[in-house]
């Protein structure tokens, strides 16, 4: 499993969070970390001259630039010769970040929907609209409508063994070894956040030691690869379980309201409205509502339905799927 891994002359690795959950970036100072013997610190002014392509995408960032969008943001990392050593100069990293407002859940930005308007801009991530016969018919002539709301909370995947990668780059091949469900999928997130052809890129899967849909994208991975080029050593990152929760990919709160047309044993009609908490994930991310929208529709067959979706941004870790693809 992955907390073993750690050849002779790994490095510990660590992150700097950041401690609020949204805020404006004043300053980020290094130094007291780097002071330290033996000590490694990165951040997003340094990524130029690490990655072979320069500093990498704004929308996909490693490091914030001006704003943390959910608490426990990465907004810099640190190696050292052991994990405790990191974690100690991780810690004498000086933030100085000034706080906006927080936007904690669905629920705060619209507590009375489906009643409440949704808003044009801000908040919106994604919208999705599909329609199918005719509804209006089909909701006249039923015998009887059943409308119901329902609610779903985020949910933890829990697994045993918490995200842990090694990382070592020799030239221009960077390799990562880590506890990841998909290997493929895991490289392509690294190319992308990092901006390296995938043909330079290794990454061995190994045991994961529990997953449940956790373990399906990169997370770790870009800042180790990032920490061993500066280093020039191997690095080893691994979050305790406090950090799991905080950081870890769980699986999307949602609002459902579902209205059934019945006419005598045949549903004849279906409207679907869906609202999901897609957390500090990307804008555009609408495959998600696609997925939750396929699956609520049920599986009979209704001669007219229609389904509208929209994903909330809120100021709380991306989203990830938990034993399904990114459905509630």
């Amino acid at each position: 499993m992955g907390p073993t891994w750690g050849p002779k002359g790994c490095s510990g690795g660590a992150l700097v969070p950041s401690p609020i959950a949204h805020g404006r970036i004043r300053s980020i100072d290094l130094a007291p970390a780097r002071a330290i013997p033996g000590v490694v610190a990165i951040g997003g002014d340094d990524l130029i001259r690490l990655l072979p392509m320069g500093t990498p995408a704004p929308e996909t960032p490693i490091f914030p630039k001006s704003e943390v969008v959910y608490r426990a943001q990465p907004v810099a990392a640190v190696a050292a010769p052991t994990r405790a050593l990191a974690r100690e100069a991780a810690r004498k990293v000086r933030l100085d970040i000034e706080p906006l407002e927080v936007w904690g859940s669905i629920d705060d930005l619209l507590p009375e929907w489906p009643g409440t308007a949704l808003p044009a801009t801000g908040p919106l991530n994604a919208h999705v609209h599909a329609r199918h016969g005719d509804l209006e018919a089909a909701f006249r002539s039923a015998d009887f409508v059943l409308a119901e709301t329902y609610r779903t909370s985020g949910v933890h995947q829990v697994p045993l063994e918490p995200h842990a990668c090694l990382a070592r780059v020799d030239g221009d091949r960077w390799t990562v070894d880590t506890s990841t469900q998909t290997p493929f999928g895991c490289r392509e997130d690294i190319a992308s956040l990092l901006g390296i052809p995938e043909s330079q890129l290794v990454v061995n899967g190994s045991w994961v030691g529990g997953a449940f849909g956790a373990k399906g994208s990169a997370l770790l991975e870009p800042y180790a690869l990032l920490l061993a080029k500066a280093s020039g050593r191997p690095v080893k990152l691994q979050l305790s379980y406090p950090e799991e929760f905080q950081l870890g990919r769980s699986t999307l709160p949602s609002v459902i309201r579902i209205e059934s047309a019945v006419t005598g044993r045949q549903v004849v009609g279906r409207r679907v409205r869906l609202l999901l908490d897609t957390g500090a994930s990307l804008p555009g991310r609408d495959f998600t509502l696609g997925y939750s929208a396929g699956f609520l529709l049920g599986p009979y067959s209704v001669p007219a339905v229609e389904v509208e979706g929209y994903a909330l941004r809120t100021h709380k870790p991306p989203f990830g799927p938990h034993r399904a693809p990114f459905v509630p």
